[in-house]
């Protein structure tokens, strides 16, 4: 006796705001197992199969499936960025008749983020949403003189963040300095102690207009903003390529883009 059988794999992730890095992100290889025609009593095992394209670890928390003739298996440990994981699914091929049955996933993964841009991804979809500002961070005691032209910044101590993460890149760029430029460069692992070396007297940063307003209640530092020409970044939302739900995700860009014209 034959039948046929269809698994549809449905990812329940959030829809994240990440201000630095892209969290952890999920690719499957499909979101869709079609068993075809099989034979009653056959293998019922099939396998969806995920890597994780972010930054941070992937934790499969739970997986539930539609019906009880279909059970899942997931990963017991978290799948680090750049490894792959599986799903197991076993189905029941002693029921007869055409089924198609569904598989929650209930994960730490953002399916969509809005983060800077590029991500360097094929796999994601990017769309820009806006331009975002760089600030000047210094001490509290320079508040009142002129603001710096980004030449001039590579003659003062600057503060970024470690090697590797796109924001210092940016900065770098927009001081006009390169590798050989950083020995005097000072590194910190976030803009919040970036901003609290600021306040120590070690130097100067930048820091992203959207984080200005928390990292400002620092105390003994002044923000300030340049004048001509001002540093940018580009800010965007991500999301899978195959995400079933990217209608709704460009939607939200959308809406999201008039907010801030």
């Amino acid at each position: 006796m034959k039948r046929f059988a269809l698994l549809t794999l449905f990812l329940l992730t959030p829809l994240s705001i990440i201000a630095q890095g892209k969290g952890a992100l999920i690719s499957f290889e499909t979101d869709t197992i079609d068993y075809g025609e099989v034979l009653k009593g056959s293998d019922g095992v099939r396998t969806f199969i995920f890597e994780n394209i972010g930054d941070a670890p992937i934790e499969i928390q739970d997986v539930k499936s539609s019906c009880g003739c279909t059970i899942p298996k997931k990963p017991k440990a978290p799948i680090a960025p750049g490894e792959k994981g599986e799903i197991q699914v076993k189905y029941d091929t002693n029921r007869l008749g055409v089924f198609r049955k569904t598989i929650t996933i209930n994960t730490n993964v953002a399916d969509a983020a809005i983060i800077a841009l590029p991500t360097s991804e094929p796999r994601l979809r990017e769309l820009e949403l806006f331009r975002e500002n760089f600030l000047l961070v210094r001490p509290k005691a320079d508040a009142k003189k002129p603001v710096p032209r980004p030449d001039m910044l590579k003659e003062m101590r600057l503060l970024l963040l470690e090697e590797g993460h796109c924001f210092r890149d940016q900065a770098l760029t927009f001081c006009k300095m390169g590798s050989s430029d950083t020995q005097d460069v000072m590194d910190g692992n976030s803009l919040t102690t970036l901003v609290q070396m600021v306040a120590a007297g070690f130097g100067v940063t930048l820091i992203p207009e959207m984080a200005a307003e928390f990292e400002g209640r620092i105390p003994n530092i002044s923000i300030a903003k340049f004048h001509k020409n001002p540093p940018k970044r580009k800010i965007g939302m991500v999301w899978r390529r195959n995400s079933p739900l990217q209608d709704k995700y460009i939607e939200i860009a959308q809406i999201v883009k008039v907010s801030k014209s």
